[in-house]
Order: structure tokens, then C-alpha cells, then sequence
């Protein structure tokens, strides 16, 4: 992971963390768009980590650190797709 690379990870990373405190509706989606102001890149990438977390929290697995990276990697890729 290039130093550009990095830095975009704990964007995402910060603002995740933060949006995962509220329940999904429209609260997050405004601290989502907050943070992330006109970055569209960045609010999908955001975006797309809560679907997949939400998809896991419907299964009942929990969520924890580990849960990022396989994640992140996957946010990587799609959203250059």
C-alpha cells in the first residue's frame, strides 16, 4: 500500500468508525456526507463498508478490527470497478 493509499484507508477508516456509532438512517447519512464533503469517492467507499457491515450484523456476526481489512480490500477494488 503506496503512502496515498494509506492515508485514503484511515479516511475511510475514521469515518466508518463514526458512522458505525449511529443506526443507519438519516443522522449517519449526514455525518457521512459531512465528513466526507463533495469526495464522492470517498462517501461510497464509507457507503459500501456500512452495507457490508450491515449485511454481516443481519447474519449475527459480530464486528470487530478483524473485520476491516478483508473489507478494505474488497472497498479497494470495487470501488475502482
Amino acid at each position: 500500500m503506496n503512502p496515498a493509499e494509506r492515508e485514503r484507508f484511515h479516511e475511510v477508516e475514521e469515518i466508518f468508525y463514526a458512522a458505525l456509532e449511529l443506526p443507519p438512517g438519516a443522522e449517519r447519512d449526514a455525518l457521512i456526507h459531512a465528513q466526507c464533503g463533495a469526495d464522492e469517492d470517498l462517501c461510497a467507499r464509507v457507503a459500501l463498508l456500512l452495507a457490508h457491515c450491515e449485511r454481516i450484523r443481519a447474519a449475527g456476526a459480530g464486528i470487530g478490527l478483524p473485520f476491516v481489512a478483508p473489507i478494505a480490500a474488497m472497498v479497494k477494488t470495487e470501488a475502482r470497478a
